[in-house]
């Protein structure tokens, strides 16, 4: 914008954290496979899109059933300059069910694990 010969931009949206990438479609990702966090380093606040998934629980073993799929969770929040802790859920191990992801206070919840010869475990996601 051109104001009595004085350029003003619109504060820019910096942020880090992740893995970054810009694919050229209009969008940055912050892609996070290990817990980590998200941070703004200035700009307005401005709504992000996220997609948070959880870790999926663990099958049962021979002859056993299949874990349940992580639950996901997708939407939108408002950030502003700050930072903002992601913990990343990870898949179940020995017949446990996932762990859960949490960021922007939400909770996707982990997938319950398969049994055999039983009923699997509760879970974000069957079990």
């Amino acid at each position: 914008m051109l104001f009595n010969g004085f350029f003003f931009s619109k504060p820019k949206f910096v942020a880090t954290g992740g893995t970054i990438t810009t694919p050229g479609d209009g969008y940055t990702y912050h892609t996070f496979t290990t817990t980590g966090t998200f941070q703004v380093l200035s700009g307005p606040t401005t709504t992000v899109q996220h997609i948070l998934v959880a870790g999926g629980g663990c099958g049962g073993g021979l002859l056993g059933g299949g874990g349940g799929g992580g639950g996901v969770l997708s939407g939108t929040v408002s950030v502003s300059v700050g930072s903002y802790s992601l913990t990343i859920g990870a898949g179940g191990t020995a017949g446990s069910n996932g762990s859960n992801t949490t960021g922007f206070s939400l909770t996707a919840n982990g997938g319950g694990a398969g049994v055999v010869g039983g009923n699997g475990a509760n879970g974000g996601c069957g079990g």
